[in-house]
């Protein structure tokens, strides 16, 4: 009887082994994500985040004067003023150089963005960059002299190989001049949501990214400097972290890189 009982015994310690085993196996195939995938689908989150930030801290008026109006990729200008509603309908332009990065429609709801509490919204209807899709809302307020908070929920990203993003946000864009004649803003704040698997990723800046209107114009959509810390969730309270930094080598000319997880240094935008 003792050695069935030691038998037994035995077998349940082999199949309890093997259920610890293959969960071990399990988190560490997790923990093994494709990182520079992983990478790429941050750094979509984030050139999209910032590609369209001079547009919608354009003031109503400037819209008023089509002449002096100048935005990448040339799109349609439909100005409302009973509704100070402007829609921007973007296609490919003859002559107009890079108007086939972006399709869609930008619709700017700008008829409180100069009462005594200032807001204005942006709406995305199938707005793609370079292939690329933002669809949602995004609300912005000015909270003091030079200083708007832009926030959103439930924001759509697609990208072009159909996998897809819901984000919520609340960033801080800090400038000299209420009307935007200054060159350079200054964005703080965090991002969350899902990622195409499913899982939970935050956005914060250790620095502030910098955008400059002069590389915006030159179709240079990039922040030319900064840093943010991604954090991508994984199985049993584990996560990873990510940390993208753009840096400039000249005039206009971002580098965009990841620091991987694993200590590995990757170029996103080569």
């Amino acid at each position: 009887m003792r050695s069935h009982n030691s038998f037994f015994f035995l077998l349940i310690c082999i199949v309890l082994f093997g259920i610890l085993s293959g969960c071990a196996e399990d988190e560490d195939r997790n923990l093994r994500t494709d990182l520079p995938t992983e990478a790429n689908q941050i750094f979509l989150i984030s050139r999209l985040q910032y590609e369209h930030l001079f547009t919608a801290l354009t003031p109503y008026q400037q819209f008023l004067n089509p002449e002096g109006l100048v935005l990448p990729g040339c799109p349609d200008v439909k100005v409302e003023e009973d509704l100070k509603r402007i829609t921007l309908t973007y296609r490919e332009v003859e002559g107009c150089e890079n108007s086939d990065r972006r399709t869609g429609v930008i619709i700017l709801d700008l008829a409180l963005q100069n009462s005594s509490v200032p807001r204005w919204f942006m709406e995305f209807k199938d707005y793609t960059f370079e292939g690329d899709t933002i669809q949602g809302i995004k609300t912005f307020g000015q909270i003091g002299p030079g200083e708007v908070i832009e926030t959103f929920e439930m924001l759509r990203i697609i990208a072009e190989n159909q996998s897809s993003f819901v984000l919520n946000g609340a960033l801080t864009h800090s400038y000299n001049s209420f009307n935007l004649e200054t060159d350079l803003i200054s964005s703080i704040g965090e991002i969350n949501g899902k990622n195409p698997v499913g899982r939970q990723i935050t956005s914060r800046n250790s620095q502030p990214l910098i955008s400059a209107k002069s590389c915006f114009l030159a179709e240079d959509n990039l922040p030319v400097s900064g840093e943010e810390l991604w954090e991508i969730q994984r199985g049993n309270s584990n996560s990873v972290l990510h940390t993208l930094k753009y840096e400039t080598s000249g005039i206009c000319e971002t580098t965009a890189k990841m620091v991987l997880p694993d200590g590995r240094n990757l170029i996103l935008n080569p």
